[in-house]
């Protein structure tokens, strides 16, 4: 039976993936991702898919062209929403109308907060409340062993944050997490859970997804008001 919730994504970067990733996998879609858009093609003839992302600009063929490939009559994908991720912040990359079989275009401009909306939109998925703001910091993570994790922050919300690094604590790990940021006195302390491990197209760890669980007094409230600062 076809999984009605798969995701291609195609031709993105790495750090486009992550982000266009969080908000699919929490939200339980199976996402694929094809480096190619000539072997994206070969899969959508067999496999039908909700949506494909498209990274623009593609490298190895228009962009018309292969929207019309994935959405023809000999595609198993010719239902699938799909969406335009225009990664280039050069004018000339701009695309000034949706091409011709596409349902969006997701632009540059907005930062990651308006690239969720819209995403979330399309798939008819009920936003996150929580906004997650791109902070480098570093962070201890100690489990209930006590043994100690320093890794780095990629992301960070009120909901959690992912933490590059190569170690990888299992899945469903309880830890406590601890963090500062600029200007703020104190560290910020919290307990967390490991939601999601992430590893590269070669098997290569590139760290973990961390839900919040609960924070020592006060320190919700002051993180809130910093990524809002950030945010604003």
């Amino acid at each position: 039976m076809v999984n009605c919730k798969n995701i291609l994504i195609v031709a993105v970067d790495e750090d486009t993936y992550g982000e266009i990733a969080s908000v699919l996998t929490r939200n339980e879609f199976a996402v694929d991702r094809i480096p190619t858009p000539v072997a994206a093609l070969e899969l959508v003839t067999l496999v039908s898919f909700k949506a494909i992302i498209v990274n623009h600009p593609l490298r190895t063929m228009p962009l018309d062209e292969f929207v019309a490939e994935a959405k023809g009559a000999g595609s198993a994908s010719r239902e699938a929403l799909v969406a335009v991720f225009v990664s280039s912040t050069k004018r000339a990359d701009d695309l000034a109308v949706t091409p011709d079989g596409a349902d969006v275009v997701i632009g540059p401009y907005g930062g990651q907060p308006e690239r969720d909306r819209q995403l979330c939109k399309l798939l008819g998925i009920v936003p996150r409340t929580a906004v997650r703001i791109k902070v480098n910091t570093e962070v201890t993570l100690v489990d209930q062993q006590n043994n100690r994790l320093v890794a780095q922050t990629k992301d960070l919300s009120t909901s959690g944050f992912f933490a590059i690094t190569n170690r990888l604590a299992p899945v469903g790990c309880h830890v406590r997490a601890i963090f500062s940021l600029p200007d703020e006195g104190s560290p910020f302390v919290a307990e967390a859970e490991i939601v999601r491990h992430a590893v590269d197209s070669t098997g290569e760890n590139q760290g973990m997804g961390l839900r919040f669980l609960s924070f020592q007094d006060g320190n919700l409230n002051r993180l809130s008001r910093f990524l809002e600062s950030l945010y604003a």
